[in-house]
């Protein structure tokens, strides 16, 4: 049998909550059962949406006066703790940048090397080629045609070893068994917002109220209207 729960509220609150409760589903009930269809019945209507809403409030002032100083106590705790680990925050963002920024040195230099061992590669493709260019010519028994082929199969025999640099590993393990990767992820950056498709945008929903309510009655793609809105005290 498990431990019965531990109330939330001090018992005095916890009466008063149970006391709401019950006027509240009182209150339901009779909603979902009246009809209104004439002037008693709307006179009625008035006053029983003013009972609806002054418990409402009622419930909503006790909700406050109970979880403001929780609140403001919770609120306490996450500063004391942000402040004290926001130097940590830095310091990985700090480490992190430095990580990155080495990967991209070591693959930059990889891939200089790559390039100067294809410029290489290159010139000595071209010198065999013209070396056996010259040799066929001189020989004179070579057709233009066979001259070509001849200097052109010199080019196959070129071997250039490959830079002998290692990629940068994508782990790195620490003996004390920590471990550090950097790995490629796809990610964005706003160059032109008015390139960038529709289904991307989101509609600022806050700015369109308030325009409206500023008196805007024409937005392009959107239809403006009246509705009924219920008001009372």
């Amino acid at each position: 049998m498990s431990a019965p729960q531990q109330s939330l509220v001090q018992p005095g609150a916890q009466e008063q909550i149970a006391v709401a409760g019950g006027r509240a589903r009182a209150l339901l009930e009779t909603a979902e059962a009246l009809t209104i269809d004439g002037p008693e019945k709307r006179e009625f209507a008035a006053n029983f949406r003013s009972q609806v809403k002054a418990l409402q409030k009622s419930l909503e002032e006790n909700r406050i006066a109970l979880v403001n100083p929780l609140n403001d106590h919770v609120k306490r705790i996450n500063d004391a703790f942000h402040e004290v680990g926001a130097p940590l925050d830095r310091a990985l963002t700090i480490i992190d940048d430095k990580v990155k920024a080495d990967r991209r040195e070591q693959e930059r230099i990889a891939q200089e090397a790559a390039r100067k061992a294809e410029e290489v590669k290159q010139r000595l493709e071209h010198d065999a080629v013209m070396k056996a260019a010259q040799e066929a010519k001189a020989a004179g028994n070579f057709t233009p045609k066979e001259i070509v082929a001849y200097a052109e199969s010199a080019r196959a025999e070129v071997q250039v070893p490959a830079p002998a640099l290692a990629s940068p590993p994508k782990t790195i393990r620490a003996e004390s068994g920590a471990t550090l990767s950097v790995k490629k992820v796809w990610t964005f950056a706003i160059e032109d917002l008015g390139k960038v498709p529709v289904e991307y945008l989101a509609l600022d929903t806050a700015k369109v109220r308030c325009a409206i309510r500023d008196g805007v009655r024409e937005i392009p793609g959107l239809r403006i209207y009246q509705d009924d809105q219920v008001a009372g005290r």
